[in-house]
């Protein structure tokens, strides 16, 4: 069994102290602890210094990237839109510094958006892939391509168990892997 991260955001944590408990589990753990460096300011660079810099191993033949990305997958675009109604007000409430449970679709009906509340939902949508089973894969494999990655790791959060459970198994028919 592997162990690991999908992205440690550098920005907010020391590089070195990063590399330093990584390579101490690794040590501990030959063979069987990742690292994910995420797509953050540094990260790109991070990303693009590792491929050039890579050194094979009898373990490690060549590099490997992975992209994580947030996706709800639902059984159509506009389902997909109404479930993702709970991340959007919950990455409203973390930019708001509230430190507030993901809401539920409920909660969601209830708020009444700002104009400037409405743009800053709409522009964090970018970082995410919302849509029918279709759609996310081809969303999803045009991301694997764009930055040239080996494989792909999807969050899902929404506000309730069965709708995160469910765009998992989309995703996983729409993959073959179900």
């Amino acid at each position: 069994m592997r162990i690991g991260t999908g992205g440690v955001l550098l920005p907010y944590y020391s590089p070195l102290k990063v590399a330093e408990v990584f390579r101490m589990l690794d040590a501990l753990y030959p063979g069987r602890v990742d690292l994910g460096i995420g797509r953050a300011p540094g990260g790109d660079a991070v990303t693009r210094a590792y491929r050039e810099r890579f050194q094979p191993s009898a373990r490690e033949k060549s590099p490997a990237a992975i992209v994580c990305v947030f996706a709800i997958c639902a059984v159509s675009d506009v389902e997909a839109e109404r479930l993702a109604a709970s991340i959007d007000l919950r990455r409203l409430h973390m930019a708001l510094n509230l430190d507030t449970p993901v809401p539920t679709l409920e909660e969601t009906a209830r708020h009444v958006y700002t104009e400037e509340e409405r743009r800053y939902v709409l522009s964090q949508r970018e970082r995410a892939v919302i849509g029918g089973p279709e759609k996310c894969r081809r969303e999803l494999g045009a991301l694997l391509e764009r930055y040239g990655a080996d494989e792909l790791m999807v969050i899902t959060i929404t506000g309730d168990y069965a709708s995160r459970l469910r765009s998992y198994e989309l995703l996983a028919e729409v993959y073959g892997l179900g």
